[in-house]
């Protein structure tokens, strides 16, 4: 044999021996940069839970702070507690007494439970947050969990705790769809092992309870007692395991706020098959190009190592979106540097890869933003805000605005700011996501039209505008140079009218009466029906002289006649005129003291009006 052939043979093997050995130094190479992928993957899974839990925390506290010393059972706790349910997750808000009374309530309906027994009470009463194991719940079916933060005294003395519900169902809207990728199983267990959030692709696990039942039945590879007891210990894990004979990769990464694990799987065949897709023809292409020349080997391994690089950046980029699909935007930055760490594909603004987070925000804000609320979302997102408020210990900030489309049509978003420091730099990182909120906010607008409008006239009912004007004299209750008026009008020979010619006649006339008001008032007065031919309307800050010419023209106004046929009614108005703060500081001091002047004005002949006088 030729000195040549032995060369060449020589060669050869030392090329496959070469390759070989490429082909498995990568295998071991992509099963780590996999292994590390699902590490950071669950990381980030567990701190998006964390941002959440924090959120409801930091309400639960905004909430004991409004209560501080005051009785926990009142129907002011009750209606703040209905209004952040009508914007928060949660199922059920309440307050706990000392000795374990729970009064709670959904928006709807109250109950009282008692909690005192519940191992959770106890942290509660060693003035610690407390996030309960997931269980079925008391009152309903469905499977809660609760969280419970104390009410401290000025004085350090505990004073109760406030009570939070949260359906797992609702829970796992917001977590699940946004973990939930094709090449991964994710999950999220208590510290029982049992699940808070199932996989949807991993169907037989829905037949268990708990983790620890599933995988005893159906995996193998790892320890079940061992791996419960570093679960309990909050250690992040990572190991091979084997469930129903296919091998994973398994990352268990706890939350910070309580004892949970954030669970993501991927088969260890996805890694394979990235392989063979990577090398397939390439490799036995390689042998040839070392045989033709050594240049183009090394071009081949330049190539390929590049593309290997550019998949793996693009595939980290797809996770990152696969991460936020249900939300409308997404904003990561580094608040000390000012540097924008991602923006999603939906922020839309030219140039945006080379701008400073300020420089983002001001163009997202100036060419999407409604005017009239871009003001506040630029003192709201401002880096030195975000930077007080985060030393204050404010971590967690909520706006609704309007925003236009590429059509001009303006539409209701809700921005979530989350403020956390970065595990590697230790800088204030801002979260900024975007949801869009326009028919949900529209639906509610229409409610509250609706409840607070009189179907007849189209004015305030009573109930809205009692709250309205009660409203009014709180806040302006430290300014005592700010004048009120109260008007009561009652109308004169209105019955006649109705038994003459009609209701339908007289349903006319209150029209007639309702618009007289609100053309002669000015648009933020407060003009009411409150029942019958019974009008109030209510004057913010206004000169008792002037006004007193507008009301005789108001009384000439009313003096309106009907006729039907041959038959024919006059009616007018009478009115009875208190003053704030002279005469009062609430709805109900105000009513009683015009009413009183509304009964002089009647004696005196009608068609006019009376101050009230002690």
């Amino acid at each position: 044999m030729s000195v040549i052939a032995i060369l060449s043979l020589v060669t050869l093997a030392f090329v496959m021996l070469s390759v070989y050995d490429f082909y498995l130094i990568l295998e071991k190479k992509e099963y780590e940069f996999q292994k590390g992928l699902l590490k950071d993957l669950s990381i980030q899974s567990s701190a998006l839970v964390d941002i959440k839990l924090q959120g409801y925390i930091s309400t639960l506290y905004g909430l004991a702070e409004f209560i501080g010393t005051q009785p926990l059972q009142t129907d002011k706790n009750l209606k703040r507690f209905q209004d952040v349910l009508s914007h928060e997750e949660f199922r059920r808000l309440g307050v706990v007494s000392k000795d374990g009374v729970l009064w709670t309530t959904d928006g709807k309906n109250d109950m009282t439970v008692d909690i005192s027994d519940r191992p959770y009470w106890k942290q509660v009463l060693n003035g610690e947050v407390s996030i309960s194991e997931v269980r079925d719940s008391r009152i309903t079916e469905e499977r809660v969990f609760f969280i419970a933060v104390p009410v401290i005294t000025s004085k350090g003395e505990f004073h109760g705790a406030i009570h939070a519900t949260i359906d797992i169902e609702d829970f796992q809207m917001y977590t699940g769809t946004r973990l939930g990728l094709s090449d991964y199983n994710v999950y999220m267990l208590d510290s029982e092992g049992d699940y808070v959030i199932r996989c949807p692709h991993h169907e037989k696990s829905w037949d268990y309870k708990s983790f620890f039942d599933f995988f005893h039945e159906n995996g193998s590879g790892i320890d079940v007692e061992m791996l419960n007891s570093m679960m309990n210990s909050s250690e992040l894990i990572v190991d091979d395991i084997i469930i129903e004979g296919v091998d994973y990769i398994a990352c268990f990464a706890p939350l910070e706020l309580n004892r949970w694990y954030v669970v993501v799987t991927i088969p260890k065949e996805e890694i394979n098959v990235h392989i063979e897709s990577l090398l397939d023809k390439s490799i036995y292409l390689l042998v040839a190009k070392l045989f033709i020349s050594l240049s183009i080997l090394c071009f081949v391994i330049i190539y390929y190592t590049r593309k290997d690089a550019l998949q793996q950046r693009n595939k980290e980029i797809q996770v990152r979106e696969k991460l936020f699909s249900d939300i409308d935007g997404f904003i990561q930055a580094d608040l000390v540097d000012n540097r924008v760490i991602y923006s999603s594909d939906t922020i839309n603004i030219k140039y945006k890869s080379r701008m400073t987070y300020k420089q983002l925000m001001e163009s997202y804000i100036e060419s999407t933003v409604q005017p009239e609320y871009q003001m506040k979302l630029l003192h709201a997102t401002a880096a030195q805000n975000l930077l007080d408020l985060h030393e204050k210990g404010i971590n967690r900030i909520s706006l609704e605005y309007l925003v236009h489309d590429s059509s001009g049509n303006s539409l209701w978003n809700q921005c979530e700011i989350h403020v956390e420091k970065d595990s590697n730099t230790s800088h204030p990182c801002i979260y900024y996501v975007i949801k869009d909120i326009d028919e949900k906010k529209r639906r509610e607008q229409s409610l509250k039209a609706q409840a607070e409008r009189d179907e007849l006239t189209g004015l305030f009912n009573r109930s809205a505008a009692t709250d309205k004007i009660n409203q009014t004299l709180i806040i302006d209750s430290a300014n005592t140079d700010n004048q009120h008026i109260f008007i009561i009008l009652d109308l004169d020979n209105f019955k006649t009218l109705n038994d003459t010619l009609l209701h339908k006649t007289g349903d006319k006339a209150l029209q007639d009466v309702a618009r007289i008001l609100v053309n002669t008032f000015r648009k933020d007065d407060i003009v009411c029906r409150l029942g019958g031919d019974e009008f109030v309307v209510f004057l913010k800050n206004i000169n008792f002289i002037v006004m007193e010419e507008k009301l005789k023209n108001l009384m000439t106004k009313l003096q309106l006649t009907y006729k039907e046929g041959d038959k024919q009614v006059k009616i007018s108005a009478s009115a009875g005129i208190s003053f704030s703060p002279r005469d009062g500081s609430s709805f109900v001091d105000l009513y009683t003291k015009a009413d009183s002047a509304l009964y002089q004005a009647k004696k005196s002949g009608k068609s006019t009006f009376r101050y009230y006088e002690e």
